[in-house]
C-alpha cells in the first residue's frame, strides 16, 4: 500500500509553515486555461465547478493559507471538515514526489471544494545540512503569504534561500531578518515537540485527522482513505 518511506536521526529539529498560493516559479503568478473547463497553474490542474471562472478558482486556493500558531502551514477552508497532516522535508526525495505528484491533485479534488485542509509540517533531518534553513524559509515566507509557492520551490532549490525568495518577490530583507530572529527558532522547536508528541519518525508520514499512516501512498489509496472518512 506504501512504496517509499524514510528513517530520519532521531536528533533532528524541525519548523513548518502556512500560507499558499499558486505563482509560478519564476515569479509569474498567472494561469491559463487548458481548453477543457480546467486551469493550469504551477501546481497542477484545478477542476473547475460549473459557474466558476479560472481566476476564482485560483484565487480560492491562493487566499486558503494560513500561519497557525505553532508555525504550521495551513492550506484550505478554515470550516473544512477533514485534516491531512504531512510530515515533509525539502530535501527528501519522496517528499518531492508527493509535492509534485500528489499535493496538486489533493488542492484540486479536495481543498478547492472546502472537503479538506491540508497542514506542511516540515521536518528538517539531520543528514542534510542546510535542513532547518530550508524549514526556516518557508515559515518566514509564509508570513508573507507565499508559503505554499516557497514549499515548492524548496524542492528544487532547497538551499538556494534568497534567490527563492527573489523570486516569490518577497521583502527580502524581512525575510532574512525573519531567517535570524528568535521568532522562527521556537516554531521549529514547536515543530520538533509536535513530532516527538505524535511518535513520527519516519517521513512522509501523514495523519487524516486522527488516523496515522506512514510512507508514500498511491494516489488511489490516499484519495480513497479520504473519500471514506467524507462518507
Amino acid at each position: 500500500m506504501f512504496r517509499r518511506v524514510i528513517l530520519f536521526s532521531t536528533c533532528f529539529a524541525l519548523t513548518a509553515c502556512t500560507l499558499p498560493s499558486v505563482p509560478k516559479p519564476e515569479g509569474n503568478s498567472s494561469s491559463s486555461s487548458t481548453g477543457t473547463g480546467d486551469v493550469m497553474t504551477e501546481s497542477g490542474t484545478i477542476v473547475l465547478e460549473e459557474g466558476v471562472s479560472s481566476v476564482e478558482a485560483v484565487e480560492k486556493i491562493v487566499h486558503s493559507e494560513r500561519l497557525l500558531a505553532n508555525g504550521i502551514l495551513e492550506i484550505g477552508k478554515v470550516g473544512s471538515g477533514l485534516t491531512l497532516r504531512i510530515f515533509a522535508e525539502h530535501h527528501a526525495a519522496y517528499s518531492k514526489d508527493f509535492a509534485e505528484e500528489q499535493l496538486p491533485r489533493l488542492l484540486s479534488e479536495f481543498v478547492a471544494n472546502d472537503q479538506l485542509k491540508i497542514q506542511i509540517v516540515i521536518l528538517p533531518l539531520q543528514k542534510y545540512a542546510g535542513s532547518v534553513e530550508s524549514a526556516k524559509a518557508l515559515y518566514c515566507a509564509a508570513k508573507q503569504e507565499k508559503g505554499l509557492a516557497m514549499h515548492e520551490l524548496l524542492f528544487t532549490k532547497p538551499d538556494a534561500l534568497k534567490e527563492n525568495a527573489e523570486t516569490l518577490k518577497l521583502d527580502v530583507p524581512a525575510f532574512e531578518t525573519c531567517l535570524r530572529s528568535d521568532e522562527v527558532t521556537a516554531k521549529v522547536q514547536m515543530q520538533k515537540d509536535l513530532a516527538t508528541q505524535s511518535e513520527t519518525t519516519l517521513i512522509p508520514t501523514f495523519f487524516l485527522d486522527d488516523q496515522k499512516f506512514v510512507g508514500l501512498p498511491y494516489y488511489a489509496d490516499l484519495q480513497g482513505r479520504i473519500e471514506a472518512a467524507l462518507r
